[in-house]
């Protein structure tokens, strides 16, 4: 007969995710500040997002994003937010085992806080801590890619129509899962 010992696992200290761009392509707008993720979502009045207006009309933005403790119910990423108060993102969501990559969608005056899923693709590991997205709007359609630093474009999805209103901000997120 054996005897076994357990021992507790020592407490994981907990990391709220973060975010930052290290390119930006919209026009002259600058570069938005990093952010550490924060409890709530986008539809919530004051989320970890650092913005940018967007110009009226269509426009492309491509970013890489480096992000860093992204963990279990985490996201992070880009998103366009109109003065309506819908939105949508391009982002990374951790649901173990796998990192994904998603399109989420807030109508205006919507019941989702946490965005309508459009479109969603597992995110392989030449991904570790950067990412390439990109967001066109043509014709008030919005157009989502992704790719390795120094890959092609990947299209996510079919093109979504814009629930901003045309108007509005652009910027990088994340937001703490752990409350949720």
């Amino acid at each position: 007969m054996a005897l076994l010992l357990a021992t507790p696992l020592a407490a994981q200290e907990h990391r709220p995710p973060m975010a930052s761009v290290e390119t930006w392509s919209l026009g002259n707008l600058p570069l938005p500040a990093g952010v550490t993720g924060g409890p709530g979502n986008l539809s919530a009045a004051d989320p970890a997002f650092a913005g940018a207006p967007v110009p009226l009309g269509d426009f492309s933005l491509e970013t890489t994003l480096a992000y860093r403790d992204v963990a279990d119910g985490d996201v992070a990423g880009i998103a366009l937010r109109g003065a309506n108060g819908g939105w949508i993102s391009l982002q990374l969501e951790q649901i173990t085992p796998a990192l994904l990559v998603a399109v989420r969608r807030h109508a205006a005056h919507g019941i989702d806080a946490h965005g309508e899923l459009l479109a969603t693709t597992a995110v392989p590991d030449w991904h570790v801590g950067r990412i390439r997205l990109k967001i066109e709007r043509r014709g008030g359609m919005l157009h989502f890619a992704h790719a390795r630093v120094d890959g092609e474009w990947q299209v996510l999805g079919p093109a979504f129509p814009d629930p901003t209103g045309g108007a509005g901000q652009a910027g990088v997120f994340a937001i703490d899962g752990a409350g949720r």
